[in-house]
């Protein structure tokens, strides 16, 4: 997926700057960048620092994407690096993004207890160890993902826990958590037959919408493992990731 980022400004292509190789990222503010994309420049959070090749690798948060800018107090360019068909931030985009959603999670505990719509838990679990798994009854990719989700969850000894995020509309979701179903009957899909609905339905689906849209969540399915130390995210049915991620955080 493209971003367009067309109101930042490329400045300058030579860099000139006083600062020192070691210092080149203590003088980079948000204003510094909002001076360099001028003043129609929107709101946006910097995540990271980090020096790179002689220049400012910035990772931004805007809009719930995460973005690259390497820049000096002379100018920034917007966009990725690549070097030796290397490509240099991906592993610093995905570590912010990682550590900025593990800060948020930690300030939702609450508002994500509410949120749970369905628990499995292993008779083998850790008591450490939970997946949080963001699906749509109706997503085709969620639905392959459930089997193999609860067989992941059985082999990292992790509970999982199921927060719906509506992509296809809210009845269905809404019908599961009226009818407090267990894991293996929401995977059978034989409540489907019959709509419910219910206050305490209606509640959990808007606190779930909630939590996905500030965790960033932008499609199902998107999972979440965690433990006391440790955060993950997984985005997308990425099974083997998922696993991998899993049994190393539950050692």
């Amino acid at each position: 997926k493209k971003i367009a980022f067309l109101f930042f400004t490329i400045a300058s292509l030579v860099i000139a700057s006083n600062c020192p190789a070691g210092n080149i990222c203590s003088k980079i503010t948000t204003e510094v960048l909002k001076k360099h994309g001028g003043k129609n420049t929107p709101d946006f959070k910097i995540v990271s620092k980090k020096e790179v090749f002689g220049l400012c690798e910035v990772i931004v948060r805007y809009q719930g994407n995460f973005i690259p800018i390497y820049a000096t107090e002379s100018f920034m360019i917007v966009g990725s690096l690549f070097a030796n068909g290397k490509h240099i931030g991906q592993q610093d985009m995905l570590q912010a993004r990682n550590q900025y959603t593990q800060r948020l999670f930690s300030g939702m505990s609450s508002l994500i207890k509410k949120a749970t719509a369905i628990e499995y838990v292993p008779k083998s679990y850790n008591k450490k160890t939970t997946i949080y798994f963001f699906t749509d009854p109706n997503c085709p990719f969620c639905k392959r993902s459930e089997e193999p989700v609860k067989k992941i969850a059985q082999k990292c000894r992790a509970k999982l826990k199921v927060l719906f995020y509506p992509v296809y509309g809210k009845d269905d979701c809404i019908t599961a958590v009226c009818k407090k179903l267990s894991y293996d009957q929401y995977m059978s899909r034989k409540w489907k037959k019959t709509k419910e609905t219910c206050e305490q339905g209606k509640e959990i689906v808007d606190a779930s919408t909630i939590v996905a849209r500030q965790l960033g969540v932008g499609g199902t399915p998107t999972f979440f493992i965690v433990s006391e130390r440790n955060f993950e995210a997984v985005y997308g049915a990425n099974m083997k990731k998922l696993e991998e991620k899993c049994l190393e955080i539950s050692k």
